[in-house]
C-alpha cells in the first residue's frame, strides 16, 4: 500500500469519526475541536495516527505544540478518544492493510495527571427532591426569622420549578412575579442587552420538567383544558398516528401547564422543550397548531438566517440544474432529507460552502453543466489543488455533497 493509500484512508476515518461524534449529540464546534490536535501533530509529522509515537507526541507537545496546561491536557485526551474510535472500528482493517498496529500514543508516562478532577456528582432524584421541600416546608413555622425562612424558601422552589439558570435568576426582581397569572402564577425572566435600553426574553432552561409525570405538573388552567381538547379534536379528525399523537398533546400539555394558554407561547420556549427530549416532544405540529389559532410568537432569530439567505442568493445564480442538485445536499445537511436527524446549522453550511465555492466556479468554467457529470478523476484534481488540512477539508466537503446526491 502507498503513503496516499494510507492518506486516504486517514481522511475516510477522521470523516467517520466526525459522523460519530455528530451521532452522538454533540455541536459541531465541539466536533472540530476534537479532531483539531490529530490533523495538527499528523501534519507536523507528515505521516498517519496509527505511525505515531509516544515519543514523537512527548517531543511534539513539549515543544513547537506546547500549551497551557488545560489546553494540553485536552488536546492529548482528543488524541487518545480518536485512537480509542480506531481501535473500536479498525485495528484489524489497520492491521491487514498497512502492517501496523493501532496504539495510543498516550500512555501512561505522558498522560497528564488532572489536578482539579472532582468526584461524580450525582444529581438528588425526583422523590429526594420532593422529600427535602417537603420537610422544609414542614419546618417554616418554627424557623427563628419566618419571613426571612418563607422568603428563602420561594425563591428556591421557583428556581427549582421554572429550571432557570443562575444568570438568569439573580437579575430576577419581586416586581417580575405575578402570582395573578393562571392557578400557580407566572415570573418573568428578564435581561438588559449592552447598549440597549430594551429587555428581552430569555430562554427557558426545560431540563428540571421534562422528566415530570403528569400527575407532578401543575394544574391546567379552563383555558388551557379548551386548548387540549382542541388538539384532541383535530388529532382525531385528521387521524395521526398514535406515536405523533402522544408526542404532540405531552408537548402542549407540559407548556400549557407551566405557562397557561390565555397568552400567545414563544417559539423559542417550544423549541427548547422539544430539544431537550426529541423523542418524547414534537415541536414542529406544536407550532404549527398553535400558529393556526394565533398563540404564538414566532421566532424571529430562528425563522430569519442571514446564512441561509446568503445560500439562496449564490443558488439562484447558479445554472438551474446545479442549483437544484445543491438544493439537495443543503436539505440533507440540514436534515430535511430522506431521513430525518439533528442538522447542521446555516452557519456550519456556509463554511462548507466557503471550500465548494472556488472548486464549483472551476467546474462551471469548464462548462459543466451538472454535478452528475463530474468524474472521480475531477474531484482528485480538485483535493490536489491544496495540502495539508486544507485538502482534507476539501475532499469531507465534496463527498458529503456526493453522498447527498445519490
Amino acid at each position: 500500500m502507498s503513503a496516499q493509500d494510507e492518506e486516504g484512508f486517514f481522511v475516510d476515518a477522521l470523516t467517520e469519526y466526525q459522523w460519530a461524534r455528530d451521532s452522538a449529540g454533540l455541536a459541531p464546534s465541539t466536533i472540530d475541536q476534537l479532531i483539531k490536535p490529530v490533523i495538527e501533530v499528523c501534519d507536523f509529522y507528515g505521516t498517519v495516527p496509527w505511525h505515531l509515537t509516544p515519543c514523537e507526541i512527548d517531543k511534539y507537545f513539549a515543544g513547537p505544540g506546547k500549551r497551557a496546561h488545560n489546553t494540553h491536557r485536552q488536546q492529548l485526551n482528543h488524541i487518545d478518544a480518536f485512537f480509542a474510535f480506531l481501535e473500536q472500528r479498525y485495528t484489524h482493517e489497520i492491521t491487514m492493510r498497512f502492517g501496523a498496529m493501532v496504539e495510543s500514543p498516550v500512555d501512561p508516562f505522558n498522560r497528564p495527571a488532572h489536578r482539579g478532577d472532582f468526584g461524580l456528582r450525582i444529581p438528588p432524584s425526583q422523590t429526594a427532591t420532593k422529600e427535602f421541600f417537603g420537610r422544609w416546608r414542614k419546618q417554616l413555622p418554627h424557623a427563628r426569622k419566618y419571613a426571612a425562612a418563607c422568603r428563602d424558601y420561594v425563591m428556591t422552589k421557583i428556581a427549582y420549578v421554572s429550571g432557570v439558570r443562575a444568570a438568569e435568576l439573580c437579575p430576577v426582581t419581586i416586581g417580575d412575579i405575578h402570582w395573578e397569572h393562571g392557578q400557580w402564577g407566572r415570573f418573568v425572566v428578564q435581561g438588559k442587552v449592552p447598549g440597549q435600553e430594551g429587555l428581552f426574553e430569555l430562554r427557558r432552561d426545560w431540563s428540571p420538567v421534562v422528566e415530570l409525570s403528569r400527575l407532578d405538573l401543575p394544574t391546567l388552567t379552563d383555558s388551557a383544558e379548551r386548548l387540549l381538547a382542541d388538539l384532541d379534536s383535530v388529532m382525531q379528525r385528521e387521524m395521526w398516528s398514535k406515536f405523533a399523537a402522544t408526542k404532540t398533546r405531552r408537548t402542549l400539555a407540559v407548556l400549557v401547564s407551566w405557562l397557561g394558554a390565555d397568552a400567545p407561547l414563544l417559539e423559542s420556549d417550544i423549541r427548547t422543550l422539544a430539544d431537550n427530549r426529541s423523542q418524547k416532544f414534537s415541536g414542529r405540529r406544536v407550532t404549527q397548531f398553535l400558529e393556526n389559532r394565533g398563540l404564538l410568537v414566532p421566532d424571529a432569530e430562528f425563522r430569519q438566517d442571514s446564512q441561509q439567505k446568503r445560500l439562496e442568493a449564490e443558488l439562484s445564480a447558479l445554472p438551474a440544474t446545479i442549483a437544484q442538485e445543491l438544493s439537495v445536499w443543503i436539505k440533507a445537511v440540514r436534515g430535511e432529507g430522506k431521513w430525518e436527524h439533528t442538522g447542521r446549522t446555516y452557519r456550519n453550511i456556509a463554511r462548507y460552502w466557503h471550500v465548494l465555492d472556488p472548486i464549483l466556479k472551476g467546474w462551471l468554467a469548464n462548462g459543466i453543466e451538472s454535478l452528475r457529470e463530474i468524474t472521480q478523476d475531477d474531484i482528485k484534481r480538485a483535493i490536489a489543488t491544496r495540502k495539508g488540512t486544507p485538502a482534507r477539508s476539501i475532499h469531507i466537503v465534496l463527498r458529503n455533497v456526493f453522498r447527498a446526491l445519490r
